[in-house]
């Protein structure tokens, strides 16, 4: 549904952004736990049953269709669910059935081993990139929880995954996706580069986390150019990040100055997640009597913006990303008491009246 969206409608990036600001991402919190279970589950009553029906089946199944989507290629997808719809009509057919077209269309893809190990287990890997020098890169992986507390090893992968692993360099975006199978790997990069970011849009269903250096690279060419980056990359870079510092990760200081680059961002995707997780996670992490901080740092980040997008008119006919920013941006300034918000609203109301 959302690749016929994106097809039709050119001022929104569905099946990106959409997909990873409303599925993926929802999916990942839910997933991050240990209450959490896998994809594939052999429910034992109509309790278990009705409990299917849940953000573990449709948000992260369609994070992991996405990731297959993204592994064997748009014409060999297609070219799989033909057979397999063609296959198995009028009949039953298990996700074994619908991996083997996959490998048909798709021969040497790993589908199958790469499939079970994110639908059979629960959770998601954590991804750690490091460069070792300006051709080769360290990728390693762990699994990925929100709290180690009662951490069940109750996998028959014992939590480890193959790893679809793309990504972009200040030489160049490679999307020929690589899958590594061993927890530790040495990844040749095709051209000398002096950072690397990991997995291109966010289309393969992990948080990737860098070391102390490799981020600080980001940050700088955020600070540079941010463009330089998709939209959809920038919005995996801050999730990332919130979760690392919802994990306790990841120092609260670095994400604050991370996120300090949004005050040159126009696009509604990286304020939306900004937006969302903010407010609530500096307001967790500190006491209340540093929430008046808090505020005046969120009122100093979306001050530029909110000033221009407030000069805006709210015709229907603009872009309809342009009109949730500036709806996203005034409800922001409103939550944190921005003057030029209040007022605005303020001179609404008495329009209203």
């Amino acid at each position: 549904m959302v690749y016929a969206a994106d097809h039709l409608y050119d001022d929104f990036d569905f099946k990106d952004e959409f997909i990873v600001l409303y599925d993926l991402l929802d999916a990942m919190e839910k997933d991050g736990g240990t209450e959490s279970r896998a994809a594939i589950h052999n429910p034992q009553s109509k309790g278990e049953i009705m409990n299917l029906f849940d953000t573990i089946t449709y948000q992260r199944g369609g994070s992991i269709f996405r990731m297959i989507y993204n592994i064997v290629g748009p014409g060999s997808f297609r070219a799989a669910l033909h057979n397999y719809l063609s296959d198995y009509q009028y009949s039953t057919a298990t996700m074994a059935d619908l991996n083997r077209c996959l490998e048909e269309a798709s021969p040497g893809s790993h589908i199958t081993e790469t499939v079970d190990r994110f639908t059979r287990q629960k959770n998601f890997p954590l991804v750690h990139v490091s460069m070792i020098n300006s051709t080769h890169v360290r990728v390693r992986q762990e699994r990925f929880l929100y709290s180690d507390r009662k951490a069940e090893q109750d996998s028959p992968y014992n939590y480890t995954w193959y790893i679809p692993f793309t990504y972009t360099t200040d030489s160049e975006r490679n999307d020929e996706v690589m899958i590594l199978k061993e927890k530790d790997n040495i990844v040749k990069l095709r051209k000398p580069a002096t950072w690397i970011k990991a997995n291109n849009d966010m289309r393969m269903y992990y948080i990737t986390n860098y070391d102390h250096i490799e981020w600080r690279k980001l940050y700088h060419q955020l600070m540079k150019n941010h463009t330089v980056f998709s939209t959809t990359d920038r919005v995996q870079m801050l999730a990332d990040l919130l979760n690392l510092a919802t994990a306790e990760k990841l120092p609260i200081n670095f994400l604050l100055q991370f996120i300090s680059y949004l005050k040159e961002e126009r696009e509604f995707a990286p304020w939306k997640i900004a937006a969302d997780h903010l407010t609530g996670l500096i307001s967790h992490r500190m006491s209340s009597a540093e929430n008046y901080a808090a505020k005046i740092f969120v009122r100093d980040l979306i001050d530029a913006r909110l000033k221009e997008v407030l000069q805006w008119n709210t015709s229907y006919k603009k872009p309809i990303k342009e009109r949730l920013l500036q709806f996203l941006l005034l409800d922001t300034g409103m939550q944190v008491d921005h003057t030029d918000a209040v007022q605005f609203v303020d001179r609404l109301n008495f329009i209203s009246r």
